[in-house]
């Protein structure tokens, strides 16, 4: 009995196998989050979505290559592949530079009238402060948020306090400790416990040099993955929460921190909806400030959103302070007319109910 050949897989297979699996991981991180859970597994492929673009781009290119026409399969296959390559264009579109810009640009600011901000998750265990030092005294912002700060961090920015005379120091072991500085007179500030035990949020009134009140929230809720929480219901909840409140207020609103989300995903962009707040990076760029040390797998963590009655000055995404985090740099002109030049995002149908009910897990869980 003669036993027929075994066939051998050639190297042209085997590159043909490699952009079809390209192609595939760009599907499925296109369709996983479609998934109505809020487990990290689902959430989790929201984050690189230009990875993804690029993956899938190589992936259709490499596959056109290799493509049998007569097959219905592969066209199915290129089929969907093209339509994951736009439905992640039309996510990245909007920041980019090219993009119409959502927040006008401040042609001659008013100093009296701005604010300057500087956030950045310092890492932990992080050591190196100095890095960051040189930048505040660069930059010389108004406001300063430090997160994942321990006793050794609120040590090290003990100095701040002569120049900041307004601030909130909780210094945690968990990796959820902030600091708050501000230069600018503060009324009513709040540490609070929105969500979570252990996880701190700030909210304050900080007054302008020209008298104006703002309402200013600094957060940094925990992210859904299998080292934090399981699922995003204690993040998402605590934006939600933050939402209602920011919607209700009168006062002119900024909230930044790092909100352990894209600015892309479901819940930032429901968050920005429910909140009526702006986006300065639209029309400008995405501002990827995670991971610090792996340009490869960068996506933007760290925001600023506020009304629609501020505009934009200067943002920048500043140098390494050896955390895995860039620190972000913002200042912001407030306008009070600017509101009638800028659109603000509207709800959508289901908007209300979603934020209910994470609301509602939450508290479950609590």
């Amino acid at each position: 009995m003669v036993l027929p050949k075994k066939r051998k897989r050639t190297a042209t297979h085997s590159v043909k196998y490699f952009f079809f699996v390209l192609s595939a991981i760009s599907i499925g991180g296109a369709l996983l989050p479609l998934v109505p859970s809020r487990h990290y597994f689902f959430q989790g492929w929201e984050f690189p979505v230009v990875q993804l673009f690029i993956l899938g781009l190589v992936g259709l290119l490499g596959s056109l290559w290799f493509a049998n026409f007569d097959s219905i399969g592969w066209w199915t296959f290129l089929g969907a592949s093209l339509l994951c390559l736009v439905y992640f264009a039309w996510i990245i579109f909007p920041y980019m530079a090219i993009a119409p810009k959502r927040v006008k640009t401040a042609e001659n600011p008013n100093p009296e009238r701005s604010i300057k901000v500087l956030s950045s998750n310092v890492l932990i265990d992080n050591r190196e402060t100095a890095p960051l030092k040189a930048q505040i005294e660069q930059y010389q912002p108004d406001i300063i948020a430090l997160l994942e700060p321990d006793n050794y961090w609120a040590g090290q920015m003990e100095y701040l306090k002569e120049e900041y005379p307004y601030f909130v120091e909780e210094p945690l072991d968990n990796a959820y400790g902030l600091l708050f500085y501000s230069k600018l007179k503060t009324e009513g500030t709040e540490l609070r416990y929105l969500v979570e035990e252990g996880v701190p949020s700030v909210v304050t009134t900080v007054f302008l040099p020209d008298g104006t009140p703002v309402r200013v929230y600094v957060v940094h809720p925990k992210p859904p993955s299998p080292t934090e929480n399981k699922t995003s219901t204690e993040r998402d909840a605590e934006l939600m929460l933050y939402a209602k409140e920011i919607v209700e207020e009168k006062l002119p609103a900024i909230i930044f921190g790092d909100l352990n989300d894209v600015a892309w995903s479901n819940t930032t962009r429901r968050f920005q909806r429910m909140s009526k707040l702006l986006d300065p990076r639209l029309g400008r760029r995405p501002f990827h400030t995670f991971h610090a040390d792996y340009w490869a797998f960068r996506w933007p963590l760290d925001h600023v959103f506020h009304s629609d009655d501020f505009k934009y000055v200067r943002m920048e995404r500043l140098p390494t302070i050896q955390s895995d985090h860039f620190p972000i740099f913002i200042e912001l002109e407030y306008s009070p007319d600017a509101d009638q030049k800028q659109s603000r995002p509207s709800k959508n149908p289901g908007d209300e109910e979603a934020a209910e009910a994470v609301i509602e897990d939450a508290q479950e869980k609590d």
